[in-house]
């Protein structure tokens, strides 16, 4: 499978083009978060994401807050939120958790891992390739390094990847840090920017 993942757009138009083009070829598209600015136009970016007429997996981040996220998700057509969820597509096993970006630890996410932490080693007993989806990126790599080894990333994060080795880890929150990939273990954590990136899996 081809996936188109993105995150950032911040309502933006040249990237939102970029996109259009990217998702004749997906097969699924992932949007990490952060796709509107403080929620402003919200309605407008969500209906031209729901535009690329191809399944979209999406969570908030910190520019959006969940409940509105959630509503405008429902009465879509090819939109779906997953924050807080274990998703399974196929072969596929998503986890994911949106909002914040800005704290070292995240106590609900934890909270949210050990309520789902059985479900998730049932499924990846059963073959189920797992994908981690957040808004912040997990601690200790060179996606959340703003130079000079100064991590700010999300230690729950990288917790739970040591765990559950996923085979990728998406996220981004650091503009600056679009592009950027690096390992944790066996799994591929990377910012796949505004713009978007293809994986397969």
């Amino acid at each position: 499978m081809k996936i188109l993942f993105f995150v950032d757009l911040h309502e933006s138009k040249k990237a939102l083009e970029q996109l259009k083009k990217k998702a004749k070829r997906a097969d699924l598209i992932v949007c990490a978060g952060d796709f509107s600015i403080f929620e402003n136009k919200i309605k407008w970016i969500l209906r031209e994401i729901d535009r690329l007429g191809k399944e979209v997996l999406l969570i908030p981040g910190n520019h959006e807050t969940l409940g509105i996220t959630r509503k405008i998700c429902s009465a879509s057509k090819h939109l779906r939120d997953i924050h807080g969820q274990v998703f399974k597509k196929g072969e596929l096993l998503f986890v994911a958790y949106g909002e914040g970006g800005f704290s070292d630890t995240d106590p609900g996410f934890e909270k949210f891992w050990m309520k789902k932490k059985q479900i998730i080693l049932d499924l990846q007993k059963k073959g189920l390739k797992l994908i981690f989806v957040t808004h912040g990126p997990p601690h200790g790599t060179t996606v959340d390094d703003l130079g000079q080894k100064d991590y700010v990333g999300c230690k729950s994060y990288t917790k739970f990847i040591k765990r559950h080795k996923p085979l990728l880890s998406v996220s981004g929150h650091l503009h600056e840090n679009a592009g950027k990939e690096a390992w944790i273990g066996r799994t591929l954590v990377f910012n796949p920017g505004p713009k978007g990136v293809f994986k397969e899996v």
